[in-house]
């Protein structure tokens, strides 16, 4: 006589195997695991699955999502001993679908059972193919049997190993009244998650914006994952963009689809690294130089003193020299280069007499003035150089003619451009003095009598 034993199982004893004192064997030590929310009736402990540290254990009359409508418990093994890590519920789980009723696990593959399911009819059945990513255990496909019936019970057991997936349909019909039978699942089952594609967009030029460089606005939007919803990136769950990516001391940008970030004056391979929700990584590089192309700005400072103002006749006046004032907005010290009036050096704080005339003769100190200068015209020049090389000259020409009807002429000529502004002498000349003054002035060639000469720059 065959005699045939029916187990009912009410509690969960797990062992732990291959611990250092254990006997051949035998098991050693006994761990009991119960559901962190468990409640009367849940039935927790109907199946249950374990493979390498993960324990998966159904509790098919649990109601979070109605009576019956059941659950899955995952418990991961720690420094500690075995942990609850997550439950699972159906995502479209309701009432009577005893979802929890069989379970298997293999790495990072669950599959459960919900037999009572009805999306073929009532009790049809159905399991749930969940995958561990980045942020826990997530559902992500459900089966049901393509010739699916009522109360075919599709679900009753399920197995899973590497690529295969079996499902039991203990009552179906093809050979007779519940003669049973089992769908294999193959490869699709698992290539439906599609990794993410990073995309850390163009390469780019960008002029600096201060000393300290420029701040770049990084933009990996363009990055895709096929599993997003359509037109979001929804399934790719972090963003990290890194320099010295690769290297022993890769930099942390930050994080985020979007990311402002201040990049020196340099060139910068900066690497997007976009992550998925099932852990699945991709990454892409862009190469940002931040340059500097701009010259300085650049002014020579020089004052007409007052006190000397018509004392020589119209033709002639004195002026102090201030230095040159450099600005660039990417280095916080450029250099001044030669400041010279018609060629001849000229330094902060020199006082020099002009004198119009057609012939051009020029006298070192004569003790009063630095310098006395007899030319037709006159005209301060010079130069600044930033750290990246660029250059630009400044010159400023002052034409007088001593005759009647003729004009007073202010140049400012710098590199491309030309500027003039003319005005007529007419009248007396210590008026035409004041508005020659005036006009340079206006046009930023003089600074007025009194201008601080704390504005030079040495």
């Amino acid at each position: 006589m065959r005699r045939t034993t029916s187990l009912t199982l009410t509690a969960l004893v797990v062992c732990s195997l291959g611990l250092p004192d254990a006997v051949a064997g035998h098991l050693n030590k006994e761990t009991k695991l119960t559901a962190s929310d468990g409640a009367a009736f849940d039935f927790f402990g109907v199946s249950l699955s374990v493979d390498a540290d993960t324990i998966v254990v159904g509790a098919f009359r649990d109601d979070d999502k109605g009576s019956s409508s059941g659950s899955a418990y995952v418990f991961r093994r720690s420094l500690t001993g075995w942990v609850e890590e997550q439950k699972l519920i159906a995502g479209d789980g309701v009432r009577r679908d005893e979802f929890g009723v069989s379970v298997s696990v293999d790495m990072d593959t669950i599959v459960v059972g919900a037999f009572r399911d009805d999306d073929k009819g009532s009790s049809s059945g159905s399991a749930y193919v969940f995958r561990r990513g980045l942020t826990g255990w997530v559902e992500e496909q459900k089966l049901t049997a393509s010739d699916g019936v009522v109360f075919a019970f599709f679900g009753r057991s399920v197995s899973v190993d590497a690529d295969t997936i079996v499902v039991g349909a203990l009552a179906d019909r093809d050979k007779g009244f519940d003669s049973g039978s089992a769908y294999v699942f193959e490869s699709n089952v698992f290539e439906s998650n599609q990794p993410p594609m990073a995309d850390a967009g163009a390469d780019t030029l960008a002029e600096c914006t201060s000393p300290a460089g420029a701040l770049m606005a990084l933009d990996g939007s363009a990055s895709t994952d096929a599993d997003s919803t359509p037109g979001t990136n929804d399934d790719i769950v972090l963003f990290e963009w890194f320099e010295n990516f690769g290297t022993s001391y890769p930099i942390l940008l930050g994080t985020g689809e979007t990311l402002d970030v201040p990049l020196t004056l340099s060139s910068h391979v900066i690497t997007l690294r976009v992550t998925d929700s099932f852990g699945d990584t991709d990454t892409d590089q862009a190469q940002i130089t931040v340059q500097d192309t701009a010259p300085p700005m650049l002014r020579h400072l020089v004052e007409v003193v007052p006190e000397y103002r018509g004392k020589f006749g119209r033709d002639d006046a004195v002026f102090r020299s201030l230095g040159v004032q450099v600005i660039d907005q990417c280095d916080q010290n450029p250099l001044a280069g030669a400041v010279a009036m018609n060629g001849s050096g000229v330094q902060p704080g020199d006082l020099l007499r002009l004198k119009l005339n057609k012939e051009a003769r020029i006298k070192e100190s004569d003790g009063e003035f630095t310098m006395r200068m007899e030319a037709p015209q006159f005209i301060f020049s010079a130069t600044a150089v930033d750290s990246s090389g660029n250059e630009t000259t400044f010159e400023a020409a002052i034409h007088l003619e001593d005759l009647a009807g003729s004009e007073l002429e202010v140049d400012e000529v710098v590199p491309g451009t030309e500027r003039r502004r003319g005005v007529p002498i007419s009248g007396d000349a210590q008026e035409e003095f004041e508005e020659h003054v005036k006009d340079l002035v206006e046009d930023g060639f003089l600074n007025p009598p009194g201008l601080s000469s704390s504005l030079a720059t040495e």
